[in-house]
């Protein structure tokens, strides 16, 4: 009886036994086609993509990344091109000094510096025609002689070579010290009369402080001092172009051709900017800047 049940057990741990080796086999060949499956839409996958029938775009994440990365590249190179000028530099001074000194503004130009931006568009023809005028006779080309002449194309030239190509400019006569007769069948200029006497009251003062090079542009900042006459003293120096804020010094009363760096550190902060065209640096704008 004993031996039976033994025989039993066994039959029924050998059927188990095949029902475990069968189970195992499907696993297996579950396996292996679900294996094939894969590499089947793997390769369905490349073969759509090689015949043109799949494309695959990159990820919007990735190309806005791009452009970040792109774009503070661009900065960097920026920041990388600030060079410091000297102040005493003839690129810097002939720049500052080109601007302001015109023929007959003998108490020098002070358009430049005022409460709001000025751009080359807020310059007028007149005052463009004495900046010019000064320059050709800095270069020999114009001299202040009755009778003498120079061309249309030289005048224009030396206009846009200070406020660049786009200026609007019309030839006319010049009504200015002293004056010029336009000839516009021959495109000449010619002067009328010598050198006018020099009626210079009191002058503002200007002193450049610092410029710098970025990129194409060069920023030149200037300090200016703003004089008024008064009936007790000289002149009066102000702080600001509204002259509300006069200056808190016995210097501030008197003619004083030689103001001290410190003196001058009191008055407005100005930044003239100029851009580089064809290789020649042209005005492009002056503002106030707070401090």
């Amino acid at each position: 009886m004993a031996k039976k049940k033994e025989d039993t057990k066994k039959e029924k741990d050998a059927e188990v036994k095949v029902v475990k080796e069968r189970v195992v086999e499907k696993r297996g060949h579950g396996l292996i086609i679900f294996f094939l499956l894969i590499i089947i839409a793997l390769l369905s996958v490349y073969i759509c993509y090689e015949k043109g029938l799949l494309e695959v775009k990159p990820k919007e994440k990735s190309v806005s990344k791009t452009k970040v990365v792109e774009k503070q590249k661009e900065k960097n190179v920026e920041e990388e091109q600030i060079e410091v000028l000297e102040v005493v530099s003839n690129d810097v001074t002939h720049l500052f000094n080109t601007l302001t000194t015109g023929v007959g503004e003998y108490c020098g130009i002070w358009n430049y510096f005022q409460e709001e931006k000025v751009t080359t568009s807020d310059i007028p023809n007149e005052l463009a025609t004495s900046i010019a005028l000064n320059a050709l006779y800095e270069n020999g080309i114009a001299i202040d002689r009755k009778g003498t002449t120079f061309t249309k194309k030289q005048l224009n030239s030396q206009i846009k070579e200070i406020f660049g190509q786009d200026y609007e400019y019309e030839n006319e006569d010049i009504d200015i010290c002293p004056t010029y007769t336009y000839d516009e069948e021959n495109e000449t200029y010619t002067t009328n009369e010598g050198k006018c006497k020099n009626t210079c009251t009191i002058p503002n003062k200007a002193k450049i402080v610092k410029a710098y090079k970025k990129g194409n542009d060069i920023e030149i900042y200037s300090r200016v001092l703003f004089a008024e006459k008064n009936e007790s003293f000289p002149a009066i120096y102000y702080k600001d172009f509204n002259k509300t804020s006069p200056l808190e010094t016995e210097k501030s009363k008197v003619i004083d051709y030689n103001i001290d760096d410190e003196t001058y550190a009191k008055g407005s902060l100005y930044k003239l900017t100029f851009t580089n065209e064809n290789g020649n640096y042209i005005f492009v704008s002056s503002e106030f800047v707070p401090n």
